[in-house]
């Protein structure tokens, strides 16, 4: 274990990349998420397309956050799923 704690800690690990690999539903709502917003921007004025841009920054910033934290959530899981199969609780 402290061999993939090391890779994760290096950078050598990437869960992130990884995820909804396969998920066909995920690419698909990512497609229709891309283009629409490119479909909105096509339709806006300046004053509103910086509105749009500070929207969708934070946007991103709340996904991001959402991920990291689900990932912290999900590892933590793991850590007690593991704890229990081997009596360590």
């Amino acid at each position: 274990m402290s061999n993939t704690i090391s890779q994760l800690y290096r950078g050598e690990l990437e869960p992130k990349k990884y995820i909804g690999n396969g998920n066909i539903e995920l690419k698909r709502t990512e497609i229709l998420i891309k283009n629409n917003f490119d479909r909105l921007k096509e339709t806006l004025n300046e004053n509103e397309m910086k509105i749009l841009e500070k929207y969708s920054g934070l946007i991103d910033e709340y996904v991001f956050l959402m991920s990291e934290q689900a990932f912290c959530d999900g590892f933590c899981l793991g850590m007690r799923i593991s704890a229990e199969a081997t009596g360590s609780t």
